[in-house]
């Protein structure tokens, strides 16, 4: 009851899934009891339960709940509304589609990472929902990788890969898909696989995938046109059996009349590792700088550049760190699924283990947490044969 008042909370929830009763005799009588308790404390807003077998005879749980919710059966919002239509509808869980930043191997249970070629599974969670007025929207299982779960992997992965988002921070390919279809601006777009440089072996075929609003999408592959792919609704652009070869890919993106290019992107095969770089993520306004409270952080991404500035998205180069001034490392990661390397380091950890961290496919992540006296932190990245990098970052 805390937090009852909180704008946040639109809708309480009975159960998730096993726990609704759903086709049973006895379900609508147990939502029903646990509806009069909840309006006990709250008589203003909805209630719910999130069912997983969609609209079945013996259902009466779903009657008696104010807004009805399924798990992944997409094809039961239509049957509910027809059934129900003065009663709306969301998918309380969705778009468990699997995927692991950067990765477009075959799915490998040595290394525990499975192929980002999910862009079907987004697609179609979605599609239902977004063509359908009586639909509220999903909530998609989810929006970032966490610890445990490691389906369909088993040991040595310790981590999930159902994230839009990985466990690091770092948006995996499905992310830019969302990107589009949500902020709908015609400049965006993106190219998966991310990297032109050996997303598989020279020779070997590949689906090229596009993602952007725009009607009709043109790849060029070393100079080569492969044609132009017309964009559906909460679709994407799809070249299957694409030949990879060392050089450029490019994507162009045309407006309606199909003569303006009104989005762009390329990738070129990359050069070799010669320097570290790093960033503070914006996240809110002051993003650059910290509060000496001894709690705000900074979350700073690391990767790779050649000798010509491009970032590298494949190096899995050992990085350390070391800090200076008022703060202190307060964990590393790298959305690598299966690394067992520990999150805490330095004072954090029972050891006094060194700040290090092999990067996952060309980038890593050091969370930064200011101390409670001002002055400047200093973070420096190190890393073998290549050229350190060093961020400031003011407390006060």
């Amino acid at each position: 009851l805390r937090d009852r008042n909180h704008p946040s909370i639109v809708i309480w929830s009975l159960c998730n899934e096993g726990g609704c009763e759903q086709n049973a005799w006895y379900g609508g009588v147990i939502a029903a009891q646990f509806k009069e308790a909840i309006s006990w404390a709250d008589t203003f807003r909805p209630v719910t339960g999130n069912t997983e077998w969609g609209v079945g005879s013996a259902d009466t749980f779903t009657t008696v709940v104010d807004v009805a919710a399924f798990s992944y059966n997409y094809g039961a919002y239509e049957i509910w509304h027809n059934y129900h239509p003065w009663k709306p509808v969301y998918g309380g869980e969705s778009a468990s589609c699997v995927s692991d930043r950067a990765y477009y191997g075959p799915t490998n249970h040595t290394s525990g990472l499975v192929n980002a070629d999910d862009q079907g599974c987004v697609r179609s969670s979605w599609e239902s929902a977004g063509t359908n007025d009586y639909v509220a929207g999903n909530f998609a299982w989810t929006g970032f990788d966490y610890k445990g779960e490691p389906t369909p992997m088993d040991w040595p992965c310790i981590n999930s890969h159902f994230g839009i988002i990985d466990i690091a921070g770092f948006p995996k390919d499905s992310y830019y898909w969302y990107a589009a279809w949500w902020t709908m601006k015609p400049d965006a777009i993106f190219i998966s696989p991310r990297t032109w440089t050996n997303p598989v072996a020279p020779g070997d075929k590949l689906t090229v995938v596009v993602y952007t609003i725009a009607p009709t999408v043109e790849l060029i592959v070393n100079g080569a046109s492969l044609g132009n792919k017309t964009v559906d609704q909460f679709a994407y652009a799809e070249w299957d059996n694409v030949v990879y070869q060392p050089g450029q890919i490019t994507a162009n993106a045309y407006d309606q009349t199909g003569a303006k290019v009104q989005a762009s992107m390329s990738i070129a095969t990359q050069g070799t590792p010669y320097s570290l770089d790093m960033w503070i993520e914006p996240v809110g306004e002051n993003y650059n700088h910290l509060q000496a409270n001894g709690q705000d952080t900074a979350l700073v991404g690391v990767l790779v550049r050649d000798l010509q500035g491009n970032a590298l998205s494949t190096p899995n180069i050992q990085v350390s760190w070391n800090i200076t001034g008022p703060g202190l490392i307060y964990g590393t990661g790298n959305g690598d699924p299966s690394d067992h390397t520990p999150d805490k380091c330095g004072p954090l950890s029972p050891w006094n283990a060194p700040c290090t961290r092999a990067l996952f496919n060309g980038l890593a992540r050091v969370v930064v947490q200011a101390g409670l006296q001002a002055g400047t932190i200093v973070l420096t990245a190190s890393g073998p044969g290549l050229r350190t990098a060093t961020i400031s970052i003011p407390v006060g």
